[in-house]
């Protein structure tokens, strides 16, 4: 048994008191709905009503959302109003409205779930179960589960009502335990391989092995490594990625660096934009998809749609916050990008500021951004995981930007985590 110093045991408590306490994000809800993404304009998915919703969260396949165009998988929306006669399928203000059988029938249906595999009768706890223990670990038949923030906690966010439901996840212990250890078996496995090809740094997976067993409350690695790979120890993570750009003037960002698509330069110190352009930090990788990408905005063209990236691979998959001005405001908006095709998560809107720092978490399958450390928005997804580099991506030239920065969100020690399981 592990002895917990009286020091580690507050600090336990205080630590689990602060992270079961929802986020004060509450307003005022008309309705809730479930309805089709619908593709833009613009070639990206968006919610239906977008200008009337408060949150909203995705119910596709992980093919579906990395397809582009077409009719639209399915989401679930809460909006401001009422939004009866819109074609959406609505249930109400309250999201724990009991439902009929039949409509859960419907549901079942709708999603393309086996009839009467939903033991839940209302909406937060449907939703609950389609990320949990009815969830798909690869994505092929819904979402994949919803994994752990870095302090253990598995937590469902809906903008309009902030967190609707959480609780601590346990290696071997949680309903949806089973679910979650086939996600992360197989990010293991394609950690690995990396290493193994060269295009992450060596020991990587074993960093990983390292943070899990500080996040899972756990001493045994082997739950995280397939039968049929061999038994690797694990190495303490600790993973911080930075460029402040303070180098000669360059055509490029230098050898750090991958280029998807050329654009970034160096110029006067800082990293600049000569046409549209994204780049990649692949010099290092980090040892946590749990990490944040964050960079400072300098000053940006007007027409440009700039991001910091996090979960990045190549160029095609990432979480990223993205600012673009729009008609005399600014729209800042978390997205997702699966095989190059985009889906917005949430938006809001401010007044642009020089020199503002943009900050992209991913903490487990909650995605939060920020400006100057202000939260912008929240969101729930699960569809990317494993992902350990960032990157920067810039829709035109004119834009500058400045210390650039990736680290991982450390799991609480041994001592801490074991307190909190003590008192939880």
């Amino acid at each position: 048994m592990r002895l917990v110093s009286f020091s580690s045991l507050l600090l336990g408590l205080i630590a689990a008191l602060v992270v079961f306490t929802p986020p004060a994000q509450a307003q005022t809800v008309g309705d809730h709905c479930l309805a089709r993404w619908e593709w833009t304009d613009e070639d990206h998915w968006n919610p239906p009503h977008m200008v009337d919703a408060l949150g909203w969260i995705d119910l596709r396949t992980l093919a579906q959302a990395g397809t582009a165009g077409g009719e639209g998988g399915w989401m679930f929306g809460v909006y401001d109003s009422p939004m009866g006669g819109t074609g959406m399928d609505c249930y109400g203000a309250n999201l724990e409205k009991p439902m009929r059988d039949s409509q859960v029938t419907v549901v079942e249906l709708v999603l393309g779930r086996p009839a009467r595999s939903l033991e839940s009768r209302d909406w937060r706890n449907i939703l609950w179960e389609i990320y949990t223990v009815d969830a798909s670990p690869d994505g092929s038949a819904g979402p994949k589960p919803i994994l752990p923030n870095h302090n253990g906690v598995i937590s469902l966010r809906l903008g309009g009502h902030g967190t609707i439901k959480d609780e601590r996840l346990r290696a071997g212990s949680h309903p949806a335990w089973p679910k979650v250890q086939e996600v992360l078996r197989q990010v293991y496995r394609e950690t690995r391989q990396k290493v193994l090809d060269g295009n992450f740094p060596a020991d990587t997976h074993r960093k990983v092995l390292g943070n899990w067993l500080n996040k899972y409350s756990t001493d045994d690695h082997t739950l995280f490594i397939p039968n049929d790979l061999p038994n690797e120890e694990p190495i303490d993570p600790s993973t911080t990625i930075t460029d402040d750009f303070n180098r000669t003037d360059s055509g490029d960002l230098g050898g750090n660096w991958t280029i998807h698509n050329a654009g970034f330069e160096i110029i006067s110190n800082q990293a600049e934009t000569t046409s549209s352009a994204e780049v990649q930090y692949t010099a290092s990788s980090l040892s946590s998809d749990d990490h944040f990408c964050q960079v400072t905005a300098v000053n940006h063209n007007s027409d440009d749609r700039y991001s910091c990236r996090a979960r990045m691979i190549d160029n095609d998959d990432a979480y990223f916050v993205e600012f673009r001005p729009e008609a005399g405001t600014d729209l800042r908006r978390i997205r997702k990008e699966i095989s190059t095709t985009q889906t917005t998560l949430c938006t809001s809107n401010a007044e642009w500021s020089a020199g503002a720092v943009f900050n992209m978490e991913t903490d487990g399958s909650a995605m939060e951004a920020f400006e100057d450390s202000v939260s912008i928005c929240t969101a729930t997804d699960t569809d990317l995981t494993g992902q350990l580099q960032c990157g920067l991506k810039s829709n035109a030239s004119g834009s500058q930007f400045d210390d650039f920065e990736c680290s991982d969100l450390a799991a609480p020690p041994p001592d801490t985590l074991a307190a909190k399981i003590w008192w939880w």
